[in-house]
């Protein structure tokens, strides 16, 4: 009997491989999300130094510069307009996440359909395969009870 051949195989690899892909592209995005997270930390951390710094100053009991003062207001300002940026751009990549989960679930589901099917071609061809085993084992015990 003929070896076991899937005629799907290449079918199966290609969407085996689409899936790695899309897989990558998803940790891609969970990777950016997550820089953007510790940005926006690093940021809120960079405001409450400068802030502490300034309070430190005023408790000692000395006088803060109206410059000083300026300057942390504007860098408020600042933080508050680049944490909405980024918030903004969060949102926009947690919806691609969203997006690529679902490609990455249909891709799963192709994967594990050609799978499936591979099973049962297996199986089919295994269960062909014993049969012939068994009636060629059939086959020669009658030909050697035949000639005794």
């Amino acid at each position: 009997m003929r070896r076991f051949r899937f005629p799907l195989e290449r079918v199966r690899h290609w969407r085996q491989s689409q899936l790695e892909v899309e897989l990558a592209r998803l940790e891609q995005l969970i990777s950016e999300l997550n820089r953007m997270e510790a940005e926006r930390a690093a940021m809120r951390r960079r405001l409450a130094e400068a802030e502490a710094a300034l309070q430190s100053t005023a408790v000692a009991g000395r006088s803060v510069e109206a410059g000083r003062l300026r300057e942390l207001d504007d860098f408020r300002h600042y933080t508050g307009r680049e944490e909405a940026r980024i918030v903004t751009a969060e949102a926009e990549v947690q919806h691609r996440i969203t997006q690529q989960r679902q490609v990455v679930m249909r891709a799963r589901r192709e994967v594990k359909l050609l799978d499936r099917l591979r099973e049962r071609a297996y199986e089919k061809w295994d269960y062909e395969y014993q049969r012939e085993i068994e009636e060629t084992a059939s086959d020669l015990h009658l030909a050697q009870w035949s000639q005794r």
